[in-house]
Parts: C-alpha cells; structure tokens; sequence
C-alpha cells in the first residue's frame, strides 16, 4: 500500500472517528435514560436490562470513566430495590473505587457514592461501616460545596438521627433542631 492510500486511510478513520464516539455516546445516554424511567415507574426488570446495557456501553469508554461509575451506581439501586443488596455492594463498591480514581477523593461525586454504600450497608445490617463513610461524604461536602447546601443537611440529619450523641454539632448550622428547609421534607441525592 502506497503512503498515499495509508495517509487517505488514515484521514478516514480520522474523520469518522467522532461521529463513532457521539454515537456510542448517544446510545449510553438512552439506555440511562429509559433506565431511569424505568426505575421510578418501579419496572425493575427493564431498568436492570437498560442499566446492564448501559454498563457494556460506559465500559467502551475506559475502566476509569465517570459514566462507568454513574451507571455502575444506578445498576446497584436496581438491585437494592430488587432485594439484591450482596450484588449492589459489589457494584457499589466498583463504582466508589472507579470515582475516586477519576475524579480525586475529595470530589463531591465520591461523596455521593460514599452515601449510597452506607445507605446500602445500613439495608445490609453493617452498622459499624455505616457512619464512617457518612462522616467521611459530610467532609467531603463540607469542603466542597457551603455547610448550607441541602447534601450537607441532609448527612447532617443522618449523623445526628443515627447517633444523638453528636446533637451538640447541630447547633453549627440550626436552632431548635429544625433544618432551615422546614419539616419533612426529603431531598434525594
């Protein structure tokens, strides 16, 4: 082959390189999406066949892209809700350690999977692995976002809910024990 015909080979492959990427990336997104959908319309098994195939499409990104770790934590949820906590935990876990290496121990996202382990420690039984990774996730929101910022109330409650112990740390964001969001409202993370 002549250095001509490698170099228009080459400029090919170069050129349908990206419309390749945004396709797979387009396909990601709507296996997330319709995962999604079905999870909150409670259809567990089709959210589990949209959130698989949304794992083999992150996958094709690399080993340490964030989507991976995204996907990877809504597969886990499917399971919790399916009563699969052993295989959530495993998922959860594969997710925290990709996040980390991504995105750094500090960032806000590893906070949020730090979050779902404990919430699925805490279905599982583990108490004791249960508050050192909700500590942890509050330090890590504390540093990254302002102490008013409802995913720092939010871990905020859990401590002080889980352990009264720690109540006298409350007066450092709220009086009387009444968040500034009012009472009963959730907010999902």
């Amino acid at each position: 082959m002549s250095v001509r015909s490698l170099l228009r080979v080459f400029l090919a492959v170069l050129w349908l390189w990206p419309a390749t990427a945004l396709a797979q990336v387009e396909q990601w997104q709507s296996h997330m999406d319709a995962g999604v959908k079905a999870y909150f319309d409670n259809d567990y098994t089709e959210a589990e066949k949209q959130f698989t195939a949304a794992v083999k499409e992150a996958e094709q990104f690399g080993p340490e892209d964030p989507r991976l770790a995204t996907t990877l934590n809504s597969l886990a949820e499917v399971h919790r809700a399916q009563g699969r906590l052993e295989e959530a935990e495993a998922l959860h876990k594969r997710a925290l350690a990709i996040i980390e290496k991504a995105l750094g121990p500090e960032h806000p996202d590893v906070a949020t999977s730090l979050n779902n382990l404990a919430d699925l420690y805490r279905a599982l039984g583990k108490y004791a692995e249960v508050e050192p990774l909700h500590k942890r996730a509050l330090g890590i929101r504390e540093k990254a976002l302002e102490p008013e910022h409802h995913a720092t109330w939010y871990l905020w409650t859990v401590l002080l809910a889980r352990d009264r112990s720690t109540a006298g740390a409350q007066s450092k964001y709220w009086e009387g024990g009444t968040p500034p969001w009012g009472n009963g409202t959730t907010f999902i993370i």
